[in-house]
């Protein structure tokens, strides 16, 4: 349930109301609502004592105000900054170039092409994955990725490890995060509009 207003008691008035017509619903079709998974979040910028008072309850379960929440494998936070699920995502990428590093390491006997496309499969799409809300994240936090694919470059192709950046883009034929990140972003905003989601035609 997403509602938004100036005034924090309307908030709080809407959620309840629109609780309730969510617990009829699941009454009726005998759906179980899973406490731990049901999180609220107050999105602002406002001192604390401006944000809601009251708990949402469903079902006689007070659901806590949270400061951060995970969505669709996003983690947010009550700012909108996105620097733990940008940490959680590089814990993410390390745990899997673990299992990975045997077949991409310098000493594989794996060819570059599939070494690459190892890559591209598993690893890239965890730092692009939501990108178009992520276009707005500082250059310093989106750097964080870059430095990670600039290290796996270097690891794939066995260039030294003072290889300049460019370079490696040029033989690898990669985008810089930042600029796919762009591509990806700019066609997901280009197809808002032709969607039948009122919410997010209304993003678009």
């Amino acid at each position: 349930i997403f509602t938004s207003s100036r005034f924090s008691k309307t908030i709080e008035n809407r959620l309840k109301n629109k609780s309730k017509q969510l617990l009829n619903y699941f009454t009726k079709w005998k759906i179980t609502i899973n406490k731990n998974k049901t999180q609220a979040i107050f999105f602002s910028r406002r001192r604390k004592k401006q944000h809601p008072k009251e708990y949402i309850s469903i079902n006689n379960n007070q659901i806590k105000w949270e400061n951060n929440i995970k969505y669709l494998g996003v983690e947010f936070n009550k700012n909108l900054k996105y620097n733990l699920h940008i940490a959680k995502s590089l814990t993410k990428i390390d745990n899997i170039i673990k299992l990975v590093y045997p077949l991409i390491c310098r000493r594989s006997l794996l060819d570059i092409k599939s070494k690459l496309l190892l890559y591209k499969a598993y690893i890239r799409p965890i730092m692009l994955y939501s990108c178009p809300i992520l276009n707005d994240v500082s250059n310093t936090m989106i750097n964080k990725y870059q430095i990670k694919q600039n290290k796996l470059i270097k690891m794939i192709y066995n260039m030294p490890w003072y290889t300049r950046t460019k370079l490696i883009h040029k033989r690898s034929k990669l985008l810089y995060i930042k600029e796919q990140m762009n591509k990806i972003s700019t066609k997901f905003l280009c197809n808002c509009p032709n969607v039948d989601n009122q919410i997010i035609i209304n993003f678009s």
